[in-house]
C-alpha cells in the first residue's frame, strides 16, 4: 500500500477559519518516484486507523469529530513547519515517520498547508503521536512542536502565543502551558493554574463564575487563612486586606475575568489597594505556593456543593436591611447587667452581620474601633439573643 492510499487531506476554510479533514484516495504528489510501501503496523497506518475510527466513522458526534480534526490539523501544520526549521532536534519517532515515508522531507506547501499525500501522511502521523497521551514519546513530540513554534514566532509573549493555539481546543492549549509555565505574570499563572500539576486553558463561563462566587464569602475564611498564613512573609499586613484580596482572586482561576470584575461580584472594592498589598507581601517569597493554593481551592469550590448561598446572603443582609428590636435588646441587657446604648448596639449589629455574611460588613479592610474588644468581652448570649429574635429585614 502506498502513502497515497492512506492519510488525510488537510483543508482550511478561509471563511470559517476552522480546520476540516477529508479523506483522499490517490497520491497527488508531483514526485516521479513511486510511493514507498508502508510497513505493516506503521505509524502512518495507525494514525489513519485512528482517524477512521474517531473522525470519519459513522455515528461519531459531529462536534467531537470536529474538535479532533482541529487538533490534528493545527498540530500537523506545525509539524510540517518544524520539520524544515528544527529537524535536528526532533525526537527519534519523528525521524521514524519520515523513514516510513521514504526518508525525505515532504515538499513545501506554502499555499495549501500540506495538501498532497506525502505532507498529509507525515504531518498527521506526527500530530497523532503528539495527541496520543498513552505513548511514552507523546509529550516529547508535543514539546518539540511547541518549542519550535515559539522559535518561529521569535519568542512571542506567552499569553498571545497560547491564544494562537486556542482554536485547537483546551486539550492542546493546556499542554502548551507546560512549555511556558514559568513565564506568564503571577495573575496569568493563577488564571491558567500554571503553578499546579494540572495547568489548564480557561474554559469556565460567566455562569460558572457566578456559581463559584455563591459558595464564597467576600473575605477568605479564617480557617483557610490560617492554613495559608504560615507560608506568608512576616510581618503580615492587615489580615482583612489579605482575606479580601484572596477571596477576589479565587474567582480568577479557569476564567478570563479580571480582578475588578471579581471584586465587584463579591462586593469588594474595585480599586486595587487590596491586590497591591497582597502583591507587596508576596513580592519576594513563595508567590507560586499561594497561586497553587488559590487554584486548588477554587477547583474544590467548583466540584463540592456549599451549605451556604453567600450570593443570596450578600443580597439580603446589609447594615440598612438588618434591624434589631431595640426595646427587647435593652430589656435583655438590663436583666443581665450588660451595657447597652447606641455604640453597643452598633457594634452588636456589625458583629451579627459579620456572622451572617462570613465577612466584615461593607467594603473596608479596617475593623471598626472597639469591635474586637466588644467581641472578646461580650458574652455569646448577646449574639444568641439576636438570632432568637430573628432580625427583621
Amino acid at each position: 500500500m502506498g502513502v497515497g492510499a492512506c492519510g488525510i487531506h488537510l483543508r482550511e476554510s478561509a471563511s470559517t477559519a476552522q480546520a476540516a479533514l477529508v479523506p483522499f484516495a490517490a497520491a497527488s504528489s508531483s514526485r516521479t518516484l513511486p510511493p514507498p510501501l508502508l510497513p505493516k503496523g506503521s505509524l502512518v497506518m495507525k494514525t489513519q486507523e485512528e482517524i477512521n475510527s474517531e473522525i470519519l466513522r459513522a455515528g461519531v458526534h459531529r462536534e467531537v469529530a470536529a474538535q479532533r480534526g482541529r487538533e490534528l490539523a493545527m498540530l500537523a501544520h506545525s509539524a510540517l513547519l518544524s520539520l524544515r526549521s528544527s529537524l535536528d532536534s526532533a525526537p527519534a519517532v519523528v525521524h521514524a515517520v519520515l523513514a516510513e515515508c521514504g526518508g525525505g522531507l515532504p515538499e513545501a506547501q506554502y499555499h495549501h498547508g500540506g495538501s498532497d499525500s506525502h505532507n498529509a501522511a507525515v504531518g498527521t502521523a506526527i500530530a497523532g503521536i503528539a495527541l496520543h497521551r498513552e505513548r511514552d514519546d507523546s509529550d516529547a513530540v508535543l514539546s518539540w512542536l511547541m518549542r519550535t513554534d515559539r522559535l518561529r514566532r521569535h519568542g512571542a509573549h506567552p499569553t498571545p502565543w497560547l491564544a494562537n493555539w486556542a482554536p485547537a481546543g483546551p486539550g492542546v492549549t493546556s499542554r502548551a502551558l507546560a512549555v511556558v509555565a514559568d513565564e506568564p505574570t503571577w495573575i496569568a499563572r493563577l488564571r491558567y493554574g500554571a503553578a499546579t500539576a494540572a495547568p489548564a486553558w480557561p474554559t469556565l463561563t460567566d455562569e460558572d463564575v457566578q456559581r463559584r462566587a455563591s459558595r464564597l464569602p467576600a473575605m477568605l475564611w479564617p480557617a483557610w487563612t490560617m492554613r495559608m498564613l504560615p507560608r506568608l512573609p512576616k510581618p503580615v499586613i492587615r489580615l482583612a486586606v489579605l482575606r479580601r484580596a484572596c477571596a477576589t482572586l479565587l474567582l480568577v482561576p479557569g476564567t478570563f475575568w479580571e480582578y475588578h470584575q471579581a471584586a465587584e461580584l463579591l462586593g469588594n472594592p474595585r480599586a486595587y489597594a487590596n491586590r497591591e498589598a497582597l502583591d507587596t507581601s508576596l513580592e519576594k517569597q513563595r508567590p507560586n505556593e499561594l497561586a497553587a493554593f488559590l487554584v486548588l481551592l477554587a477547583r474544590a469550590l467548583d466540584t463540592h456543593p456549599a451549605p451556604i448561598d453567600y450570593h443570596r446572603r450578600r443580597a439580603v443582609f446589609s447594615e440598612d436591611s438588618v434591624r434589631l428590636d431595640l426595646d427587647a435588646l435593652q430589656e435583655y441587657c438590663r436583666s443581665r447587667g450588660l451595657r447597652s446604648g447606641p455604640v453597643h448596639t452598633k457594634r452588636l449589629r456589625w458583629h451579627l452581620l459579620r456572622i451572617l455574611l462570613g465577612a466584615d460588613p461593607g467594603t473596608s479592610s479596617r475593623t471598626p474601633a472597639g469591635t474586637q474588644t466588644f467581641h472578646k468581652n461580650s458574652p455569646a448570649s448577646s449574639v444568641i439573643f439576636c438570632f432568637s429574635r430573628r432580625p427583621r429585614i
